[in-house]
């Protein structure tokens, strides 16, 4: 017995081309499988099968690098059939359309790197930047290789809250201290 509202391959397409009826840019696969696992009647490979299916029938265009857009054809087809989908199925799909695009523009706005100079010296450098400027730019030497690591995997998990503490501090009215 198939639990869930998605019952059948053709609701599985409706599904895949109601999620990216709905995103404002290309998708990588990865990320739209993360939105598409909404319902207990999907599972991946089928997902992946439908998918795939859809970019054949060119409903869906494969712009390279694993990215993927809704066509015009997949479009219309979504407008046309959006309501055979429950409303219940298209509320967890926007649901996590949100979450995913959420976390793929934070991961987009923070950026990490390590700099090796002369085999004694390492920089990590760690940017968090919002859709234009950047809004932190931070530069800190490194006993090795190792501590940078953990210093770029501590801002990637913690910029936000790095930034405001910085904030904090470097704002605090310090006249009165001595």
């Amino acid at each position: 017995m198939q639990l869930g509202f998605i019952r059948d391959e053709l609701d599985m397409k409706f599904l895949i081309l109601f999620i990216l009826k709905h995103l404002r840019e290309p998708v990588a696969f990865n990320d739209f499988i993360e939105m598409a696992l909404v319902d207990t009647g999907v599972t991946y490979f089928e997902l992946a099968s439908c998918f795939m299916s859809l970019v054949e029938l060119g409903n869906i265009s494969d712009l390279g690098h694993d990215t993927y857009e809704i066509t015009l054809v997949g479009r219309n087809a979504s407008d046309a059939y959006e309501e055979r989908l429950r409303s219940s199925v298209r509320e967890k799909a926007l649901a996590a359309i949100m979450r995913v695009q959420s976390r793929i523009r934070r991961d987009r706005a923070i950026v990490c790197e390590t700099i090796v100079k002369d085999d004694k010296t390492t920089i990590a450098r760690m940017r968090m930047s919002d859709e234009t400027d950047a809004i932190l730019n931070l530069e800190m030497l490194c006993v090795s290789p190792s501590q940078a690591a953990m210093l770029q995997k501590n801002f990637k998990q913690h910029a936000e809250k790095i930034y405001n503490e910085i904030l904090v501090t470097l704002t605090k009215d310090r006249s009165e201290q001595k």
